[in-house]
């Protein structure tokens, strides 16, 4: 059985690695320290801004964390699409990347249908 790390854990060993306060991670990151306590503490979830500014603040690539974010927030949670919605407008803007990752297609494909479902039962 594969473990998947988190995006709370990455931050936390970032954290003791480079010998930050979440203070000082969090004016790094353009944060709140209260919101980078609550994210590593697991009270919080992220959102994909969020995300990115983790990401940058960590000196990692656009994009780096989102195959956790995926399977931390959106695989085997119920549908979101207040989180969902920036998220896939992110990986437009990032075209690039989205290209490359496998989970892409049938991601889109399963919101999209729960989208047009979602609003077929608006509509009737």
């Amino acid at each position: 059985m594969k473990i998947t790390p988190t995006i709370r854990a990455e931050l936390e060993q970032y954290l003791k690695q480079e010998g930050l306060s979440m203070m000082e991670f969090g004016h790094i990151a353009g944060m709140n320290r209260g919101i980078v306590s609550s994210i590593v503490s697991g009270n919080k979830s992220m959102s994909v801004n969020q995300i990115d500014r983790i990401t940058e603040a960590m000196g990692l690539p656009e994009g780096y964390f989102y195959d956790l974010f995926i399977e931390n927030y959106i695989i085997d949670t119920p549908p979101n699409m207040r989180r969902i919605e920036p998220f896939l407008y992110r990986c437009a803007e990032l075209d690039s990347w989205m290209r490359s990752v496998e989970w892409w297609e049938p991601l889109w494909i399963t919101y999209s249908i729960r989208l047009n479902y979602l609003i077929w039962q608006k509509c009737y």
